[in-house]
């Protein structure tokens, strides 16, 4: 679900409203963090280290702020430095970034 938000917004930030693909990059990583903070806290992950819910959501954000970091790296190098659409490789940087966020935040946030 976060995936089909973020890809739809860089999609629709590139092709509608013609903006550079990694301002669209940053706007929907945005938008499927947000996201997937709460598919993680409701669906996915039961056990919490963190009972302050302010404390748990700003780690998560710092997570994400370095996991939209390697987002804007990988979609740069693929995009630019090894000239792949866009598109393709923001599924690739969706794989890379996926593993990280994942397990960054299972071992610091959602673990027992």
């Amino acid at each position: 679900m976060a995936f089909v938000v973020d890809y739809l917004t860089l999609y629709s930030a590139v092709q509608l409203l013609g903006w550079h693909y990694l301002v669209g990059a940053a706007m929907g990583f945005s938008f499927g963090i947000v996201c997937i903070y709460f598919l993680s806290t409701c669906w996915i992950f039961e056990a919490r280290r963190c009972s302050d819910p302010r404390r748990e959501f700003f780690i998560f954000i710092m997570i994400g702020l370095l996991g939209l970091l390697l987002n804007v790296i990988v979609m740069f190098l693929g995009t630019d430095i090894f000239g792949v659409h866009y598109l393709w490789t923001k599924l690739w940087s969706v794989a890379v970034v996926f593993f990280f966020n994942f397990g960054m935040r299972k071992y610091i946030l959602f673990r027992k």
